[in-house]
């Protein structure tokens, strides 16, 4: 019998990008990259080093596993992550067509994860993923205008979120019963205020770039990538 490694307690983050099947090639290319920067971003504004975290990718997904207990600040590191990711996203989508555009799908979760020969293994890692893709998570992003929506179990959000902290408040989530495959729990459903429509313009449409990098302005998330070789 294989003896597994040690196991170390994660905070676990699945997330995925809504609609990406339906991009083409050259979109789905293009969404990587652009995923792959909001996350470095997001994770940077917590003051997490590429050696503080690790991620497992799945293309137009996958899951990050953060550190947590000791002298990590856990509330302000999930609240700090939810604004980071929305606030990247909310700058990245303006330089954007609508087909373009990218939304998220998050989910937090938390438990003992060890290493395996392809990934990371844990009841946390596989009931991470399936609140991810519960349906109500994703019918309440696809209901609204927001640039994500986050899910977080119950037992994290009743020792974490729903105290308030950094100003989120508890209230902010609403309660879920989830359903996926064989796994059933209550959950809860974070949706960040919608983005207005009369946020652009007319006289500032929307232009896809021609390639991944070229966005047609300075964004905060660009900046951010200038400055990466500094790490």
């Amino acid at each position: 019998m294989t003896s597994m490694g040690a196991g170390t307690r994660k905070l676990c983050v699945a997330y995925d990008v809504e609609h990406y099947s339906q991009r083409g090639t050259r979109r789905e290319y293009a969404t990587q990259q652009r995923l792959s920067d909001v996350l470095a971003f997001a994770f940077s504004e917590v003051n997490l080093t590429p050696a503080e975290y690790v991620l497992q990718e799945q293309g137009d997904g996958g899951l990050a596993l953060l550190p947590t207990g000791g002298a990590v600040d856990e509330p302000r590191l999930i609240v700090g992550l939810l604004r980071a990711l929305r606030h990247a996203l909310t700058e990245l989508n303006e330089d954007l067509v609508e087909p373009a555009r990218i939304r998220l799908r998050v989910a937090l979760h938390e438990g003992i994860v060890h290493r395996a020969a392809h990934g990371y293994v844990g009841p946390a890692v596989i009931e991470v993923c399936r609140l991810r893709d519960a349906d109500p998570v994703r019918n309440a992003l696809a209901g609204s205008n927001a640039v994500l929506v986050a899910v977080v179990a119950d037992g994290l959000y009743r020792d974490v979120l729903s105290h308030g902290y950094h100003g989120l408040p508890g209230s902010a989530f609403t309660p879920a019963d989830v359903h996926v495959k064989s796994f059933s729990a209550r959950a809860w459903i974070y949706l960040p205020g919608e983005v207005a429509e009369s946020h652009r313009t007319d006289s500032a449409p929307a232009t896809e770039p021609a390639t991944a990098g070229d966005t047609g302005g300075r964004s905060l998330v660009e900046e951010f990538l200038d400055s990466k070789d500094a790490w």
